[in-house]
């Protein structure tokens, strides 16, 4: 087992970029990005606006641009205990909030 941290950047109509962060463990980086699509999958269509409250959105054309945005970097069981304690299993503004 692999511990992973996902960060999210995404420019949000061009005024600020929402930051999001993602705690987990999988096999592979290719597990954590087919778990992410999915999960967005779960809650959204591709073409959906995805907003958190304000006049504006992302739009997702499709899991390419999705995973676009995803950035995942391998770390030890100890930064993985450590960034879930502090953090929770997600972070921020992601599109699976």
């Amino acid at each position: 087992m692999k511990y992973f941290v996902a960060t999210i950047v995404r420019d949000y109509a061009d005024e600020f970029d929402t930051h999001g962060i993602i705690v987990t463990f999988a096999e592979s980086k290719e597990e954590v990005r087919t778990h992410y699509a999915l999960a967005f999958e779960k809650q959204y269509h591709y073409g959906d606006e995805v907003g958190f409250g304000t006049n504006e959105a992302h739009e997702y054309v499709d899991r390419d641009d999705l995973l676009r945005d995803l950035n995942l970097k391998e770390i030890t069981k100890v930064e993985y205990t450590f960034l879930k304690t502090i953090f929770g299993s997600v972070w921020g503004i992601t599109p699976i909030n």
